[in-house]
């Protein structure tokens, strides 16, 4: 508490707190005059000692802020208000350096969002965690994998002592009809608990009953928030109709913002109920929903608390087992067990997501390389820019301040940039995948989910590729720009640089290598031409190849 007393008074008092400082200080020098005048020391001589055995009375000053509860804080706030001012009495490098740090920054957090939005963010599902997928595995053929049947999925759903929840779903192609316009999309064919199995409710309306999984039922629909947004967004759809492949179903409700079903990013138009499976799928097959030899279901169970996988998958074998003796035909060689979903298909045999780590390294280098060009040409800028404030380094040098200090507020200037850059950058990318997505969403049979808003893990990371970017690009600069060489600073000699080279020697030096390199890149160039033209002289000796790239004919004649 007395520690926490002394951080507010010196963050929150802070004037109060200097007159202190300043009020001890020179009641410490007046002491010290009056001992050594008591020693017989005169009042001038004593006042001129007392003053060179304490020394500036600013160096004094600076090193008790710097053991002063919440000193750390104030420097950093002090420097950062020096380098916003020093930022803003340079426009010109300023918006520069913001523009090439939003280009740099700006495509890394563009690319980190959407893998966080591939790969790290969770589904939009209650518990994502207790959801797995059921599979089937033929024993004699452990590589082949099978969905179920209608029957096979009633008869595992009511008896099995692993899940508290099992849904049936199988994604089709279907053709939604607007006026005389046929659009084709995605709608997902699920059972009457499958919201409710994902712990997901609805934005309006209500889920399919239990025997709308009948066919010949009632046809009803529930729209994605994407589909539904897209078609006008009507808050009165309830009730309407709609009419896929031909049939006109009955809209009863509008899955809630940001639900991609069991995959990410990617959603279904519609969603239909299982009574409608054989209207929207079955059109060239002869075999009903209702028969078990129909595997044409794919199952999502969660697993009740407190089960793992190694204990679900045993009971399962029992349950397997049970089936094969009373449904031999359908069930035998048949091994029943769960497994974790993947964020990116929905299929009958179990994958994983270990496809999509090496193209998300692949991106997440390739921006980072667009980083790095960023900051080696910031750093040129910030090397550049500090010639001009050698002086004022020197003189705060001189004064003495500490060459840990100086670096210290330079960093803090580059990373004062970084966070701007950083901000605008991330604007940008948020901005332009919102474009992007909306393009995307006119074109795609499927909804595609995507939040331009970015999150805390899209913010920890802009701010992690802040920091990295201020360690790349101010570092060094700070760090060579804060060497000490006060003499030769301080003397007035406009036209040198930090190193004390004449600024146009060394301007010279650079253009010089500048044209160097495009010299080589020219000889390069003729080189991939003059080969060509020494085969041409020998295969066609009559002819002569100038160096224009024309030809004419030698007046010689060939051999």
């Amino acid at each position: 508490m007395p520690n926490l007393k002394l951080l507010l008074r010196s963050l929150f008092r802070k004037s109060r707190v200097e007159q202190d400082l300043d009020a001890e200080l020179h009641f410490y020098l007046e002491t010290q005059i009056q001992q050594k005048m008591d020693a017989g020391i005169d009042e001038p001589e004593a006042r001129r000692a007392a003053r060179i055995e304490l020394g500036s009375l600013e160096s004094v000053k600076d090193a008790v802020r710097d053991v002063r509860m919440g000193a750390g804080m104030e420097r950093i706030w002090q420097d950062i208000r020096y380098a916003v001012r020093g930022l803003l009495n340079k426009p010109g490098y300023t918006v520069v350096a913001v523009l090439v740090l939003a280009l740099g920054i700006g495509a890394n957090s563009a690319v980190f969002s959407l893998v966080n939005a591939f790969l790290l963010k969770p589904l939009e599902v209650a518990n994502s965690s207790q959801v797995v997928g059921l599979y089937s595995r033929d024993t004699k053929h452990p590589g082949r994998y099978r969905a179920f049947s209608y029957p096979n999925y009633v008869e595992i759903r009511d008896h099995n002592p692993v899940f508290s929840s099992l849904m049936a779903q199988q994604l089709s192609l279907v053709g939604v009809q607007k006026g005389n316009r046929t659009r084709r999309i995605f709608a997902d064919i699920v059972s009457s608990n499958y919201f409710s199995t994902l712990g997901v409710p609805l934005l309006e309306g209500r889920s399919f009953r239990a025997e709308e999984e009948k066919p010949g039922a009632e046809l009803t629909v529930i729209e994605s928030y994407p589909f539904w947004k897209r078609t006008g967004g009507d808050p009165r759809i309830l009730g309407r109709k709609l009419r896929i492949n031909g049939h006109l179903f009955t809209v009863i409700g509008i899955a809630p913002k940001g639900f991609t079903g069991t995959t990410a990013l990617m959603s279904p138009e519609t969603f239909l109920p299982l009574g409608a499976f054989n209207l929207v799928t079955n059109d060239f097959e002869s075999k009903p929903l209702s028969a078990r030899d129909n595997n044409a279901l794919i199952l999502i169970g969660r697993l009740k608390p407190g089960i793992t996988q190694e204990e679900a998958n045993a009971s399962l074998s029992v349950v397997a087992s049970r089936m094969a003796k009373e449904f031999p035909a359908a069930n035998k060689d048949q091994q029943l067990f769960v497994h974790s979903l993947s964020r990116f298909n929905i299929s009958t045999d179990p994958t994983n997501n270990s496809g999509m780590y090496m193209p998300a390294i692949l991106l997440m280098s390739l921006a980072g390389v667009v980083l790095l060009i960023a900051c080696l040409n910031l750093a040129n800028m910030m090397m550049a820019s500090g010639a001009a404030r050698r002086k004022e380094i020197a003189i705060r040098l001189a004064i003495g301040g500490s060459r840990r200090r100086i670096a210290q507020q330079l960093v803090t200037e580059g990373f004062v940039l970084a966070m701007v850059g950083g901000a605008a950058g991330l604007f940008a990318a948020s901005w332009s995948a919102k474009l992007l997505m909306a393009a995307m969403a006119r074109v795609l049979p499927f909804g595609f989910v995507y939040s331009s808003t970015p999150d805390v893990r899209v913010l920890a990371g802009t701010l992690a590729f802040c920091v990295a970017s201020t360690v790349v690009f101010a570092l060094f600069p700070a760090w060579k720009l804060s060497k000490p060489n006060t003499w030769l600073d301080l003397k007035a000699t406009p036209g040198r640089d930090v190193n004390g080279c004449n600024r146009r020697v060394f301007l010279a030096r650079q253009c010089a290598g500048n044209r160097t390199t495009l010299a080589i890149a020219h000889d390069a160039g003729r080189s991939r031409s003059i080969r060509p033209q020494r085969l041409a002289r020998r295969q066609y000796p009559a002819w002569v190849f100038d160096a224009k790239r024309s030809a004419r004919r030698s007046g010689c004649k060939s051999g």
